[in-house]
């Protein structure tokens, strides 16, 4: 099954989880503006809700949708636009909640234990609070925010969906149907299922131990890891990625695979962005890493015709790396700011030839052969490529790169479908 499959897949199942409840929730006795229709439309608002926030946990969590996605990106765009757009959903049950009743908007904040209905209401509000502070930073201000507080908010998804969970039995009437009884607790044992799951991933249970056997320093910011299996070796593909952890108790990144040897040895080429690059760089020969993955099926789908152009920025060549010198045929237009940040180009160039091309936008002095000034462009890519709209373009690199060349490669007519990128972020 292809990644297209699976992701289409997906989003069927999570129409099928959620639609029924329109028909499980007892109906109304008069339609229109009543009470009677506002606490229907809130009890379906909520269990839709609860379903999707259980969802966006499934697509969140790597240790549970790696088991069937490979293509981690488009899993998490899903994820992205279900906590983006799903909040109108989640909203709509406390709103409607106050329109029956008539009461004021400080009820649904304002925490209560006077009894056990206002104590179960009061797991909702937490989990209203937490909601909204997720999306806030994650939907309105994520620009503002940098990734590990991010990161660290986004943790309260865990308690949200434990505190929504126990809301529902003592609240309305609707929790009588056996059918919701029933939705309940199969919710109940797949958030278990999946907190297990999630604890299997953290104690490292799913990855596996390399050493590090060299520490190469290619340039002031780029290094070049050499990792060697202490057991069992993963199994990868070209342009696949895996993620890197310094210990079960650090955290994890992802990198792409540079290049694999038939004995399980991994090249894994970075560049140094923040603290845990910062730490990687210093590891010395003998130390161990933990290894997760692989991922990603960039360069796998669809198949790599001949003669395809692989466009990079930066450290994002990395996934043409192995493709590039085993099917040389193919085309690289490598864009950095100066030669001297272009690693690996001499094993590019010797391995295609005129094929290979440096795209420099801050060199100076006189270009050599085989390099273009300026930033990439339409006009750069068919003065280089033969017949330029007929080819299959993959583009890699940071994401506004990667959005820059596909609007370059639509000003010549390049088809959507003959253009796949790879954008490098968290």
């Amino acid at each position: 099954m292809t990644e297209k499959s699976r992701h289409r897949l997906v989003i069927a199942a999570i129409i099928i989880s959620t639609s029924p409840f329109l028909l499980l929730v007892p109906s109304p006795s008069l339609w229109g503006l009543t009470k009677s229709t506002a606490l229907w439309g809130s009890s379906v608002a909520g269990y839709i809700g609860l379903s999707l926030l259980l969802w966006q946990f499934i697509l969140g969590t790597r240790a549970i949708s790696g088991l069937f996605f490979k293509d981690l990106a488009a899993k998490l765009k899903l994820h992205s636009w279900l906590g983006t757009y799903g909040i109108i959903i989640f909203l709509l049950h406390p709103l409607l909640i106050l329109a029956a009743y008539a009461e004021p908007w400080q009820y649904v904040l304002v925490p209560s234990f006077k009894n056990g209905y206002e104590s179960s209401v009061t797991w909702g509000r937490f989990a209203l609070l937490a909601i909204l502070l997720i999306w806030l930073t994650s939907a309105i201000v994520r620009g503002a925010i940098s990734y590990r507080p991010w990161k660290y908010l986004h943790y309260l998804a865990y308690p949200v969906l434990f505190l929504s969970l126990l809301h529902v039995p003592d609240i309305g009437t609707s929790f009588k149907a056996e059918a919701i009884q029933a939705y309940w607790i199969c919710y109940v044992a797949i958030t278990l299922l999946c907190v297990a799951l999630r604890l299997r991933h953290v104690f490292g249970f799913d990855k596996l131990a390399y050493t590090m056997s060299s520490n190469k320093q290619l340039s002031d910011a780029v290094h070049l890891l050499r990792l060697t299996p202490q057991k069992r070796a993963l199994g990868l593909r070209a342009g696949q990625y895996v993620y890197l952890q310094m210990g079960l108790k650090t955290e994890e990144h992802p990198f792409t695979v540079l290049d694999y040897s038939s004995d399980g040895d991994l090249l894994v080429a970075f560049k140094i962005y923040g603290r845990f690059t910062q730490k990687l760089a210093l590891k010395l020969p003998g130390d161990t890493l933990l290894v997760d993955g692989p991922y990603g099926s960039f360069l796998q789908e669809p198949s790599v015709p001949p003669e395809s152009v692989f466009i990079a920025g930066g450290i994002g060549v990395t996934p043409f790396f192995k493709r590039a010198l085993e099917q040389p045929g193919h085309y690289l237009l490598y864009a950095n700011r100066t030669r001297q940040s272009a690693v690996l180009r001499t094993v590019f160039k010797k391995a295609l030839g005129n094929r290979y091309t440096d795209i420099l936008s801050r060199q100076d002095g006189p270009l050599q052969a085989g390099e273009v000034s300026g930033r990439i462009s339409s006009q750069i890519i068919e003065q280089l490529i033969p017949n330029a709209p007929s080819k299959h373009y993959f583009v890699c690199g940071p994401e506004s790169f990667t959005q820059h060349v596909f609007q370059e490669l639509l000003r010549l007519d390049v088809p959507p479908s003959q253009i796949s990128l790879e954008a490098f972020s968290f």
